[in-house]
């Protein structure tokens, strides 16, 4: 068992490694290479469990207690009223969209999306992508064991479909509308944008002309982390407008009926800011992210603060511009909850807070399961609040859950903001609790 172990290790590094300075591998994420370790590394990861579960018992209920969300039992009833949130007729127009009219989910991005190590209890599985319990697009059970956005819908339309099942990567059929690639960087964004909608026009479960579709994108991470400081000029924020800004035309040409969310880029300078950080995650910060917690890091910090205060602002600015809200059947919101990931209330004097261990994974990098429930309930609750007043920041699952009410019964967008601030309502919605 530990030989099986210390191979998937081995595997693991050889991936990242191929990924990191191999283009077309992080791209496609269908090379030979990538399928034949892909497929290996799941192999021997549940071989090992077999082993491992026949000698003892209660690993999984451990794993799952340590990371993974609050659990709701069958007879718990979902946190908001879903009845009349679904249109009799499917709406015209992207500004009158409610929950239950979404029929399509999908997804865009790097690893963060993929689920990379999101049950991970050694560093080999954080190369495995729990695309089934992902934030944006996993749709694994339901909401009480695994909160994430598509769980979520599914409440308001049952017959929703696009999201991931189980541990996948972008190649498998159990992935399905999700095409985030572990690794990937801005340069692979327009590919995903292409690879997404040649699946959505061969899915038979995919109406593109009458389902409404709502399609989750987080991009930039591990150009800030990874190529930044080695080449600054192809990484700079002009760059990162230009790729994400033909990725969203192309979907704008050839998705109809979409809304999509742009999460914003998030607050990876915090990570730097943390107490209680095991060594093992020191020294994965560096692998991983090393133009922030690699050599040098002290002289690279000010580079890569104003990079990421670069990447928000020209992603405000282009979804301000009003270019993706020239039609009535598409639109691009800017969701922020990614904006602040430790709130004043969690430092101490010295402006430091204590890592929370249960929302990360192995490597303190990547989104444990109760992490994703963070983040899909942050994205639930960016998506029904308007324009100029979505939370910048995330909190324990469940313990705020926005809810359509009839007076504010849809999926908030810039026009369909303003129509609703200008009528003078009062700005605090309904809230579940959980």
């Amino acid at each position: 068992m530990a030989r099986g172990r210390g191979w998937m290790t081995t595997a693991w590094c050889l991936l990242l490694l191929c990924t990191a300075v191999n283009p077309q591998s992080r791209r496609k994420d269908s090379s030979l290479l990538t399928f034949l370790v892909g497929e290996s590394v799941m192999a021997v990861d549940s071989l090992t469990k077999m082993i491992t579960n026949a000698f003892t018992s209660g690993e999984s209920r451990s794993t799952r207690a340590i990371m993974g969300q609050h659990q709701m039992s069958n007879r718990e009833r979902f946190m908001c009223d879903t009845k009349g949130y679904r249109s009799m007729t499917p709406p015209t127009s992207v500004h009158r969209l409610m929950p239950g009219d979404i029929d399509v989910v999908a997804a865009m991005g790097d690893s963060l999306t993929a689920g990379n190590g999101a049950f991970a209890t050694n560093l080999a599985q954080l190369f495995l992508n729990d695309r089934g319990i992902s934030w944006s697009i996993g749709g694994q059970g339901d909401w009480r064991s695994y909160l994430t956005l598509p769980n979520i819908l599914k409440e308001f339309n049952p017959r929703l479909t696009g999201y991931s099942l189980g541990k996948a990567y972008s190649y498998s059929k159990m992935a399905r509308l999700n095409v985030a690639v572990a690794g990937a960087i801005d340069d692979d964004i327009l590919y995903q944008a292409q690879v997404l909608v040649k699946r959505m026009r061969n899915d038979p479960a995919v109406d593109m002309k009458n389902h409404w579709k709502v399609i989750t994108m987080l991009i930039g991470a591990n150009d800030i982390c990874i190529f930044l400081c080695t080449d600054p000029v192809r990484h700079h924020s002009d760059m990162h407008l230009k790729q994400i800004r033909a990725a969203l035309d192309y979907l704008q040409q050839n998705v109809p009926r979409t809304l999509v969310n742009l999460v914003l880029v998030p607050d990876i300078m915090s990570l730097g800011h943390m107490r209680n950080k095991p060594q093992v995650c020191e020294i994965m910060h560096a692998l991983e992210c090393p133009c922030l917690f690699g050599a040098n890091a002290a002289s690279k910090a000010q580079l890569v603060n104003a990079t990421i205060h670069g990447y928000r602002k020209v992603e405000r600015e282009l979804i301000e511009s009003g270019r993706y809200d020239t039609r009535d059947d598409f639109t691009v919101v800017l969701q922020e909850y990614t904006e602040i990931a430790v709130t004043d209330d969690m430092k101490d004097s010295n402006g430091y807070a204590t890592m929370d261990l249960s929302l990360f994974s192995v490597d303190c990098f990547h989104l444990s399961q109760r992490g994703n429930a963070y983040a899909a309930n942050a994205l639930w609750n960016n998506m029904l609040e308007p324009v100029g007043f979505k939370a910048k920041h995330w909190a324990p699952e469940f313990q705020t859950v926005k809810c359509p009410t009839a007076d504010s019964p849809y999926i908030f967008t810039n026009k369909n903001s303003r129509d609703y601030l200008s009528r003078g309502t009062d700005t605090r919605w309904t809230l579940g609790s959980g």
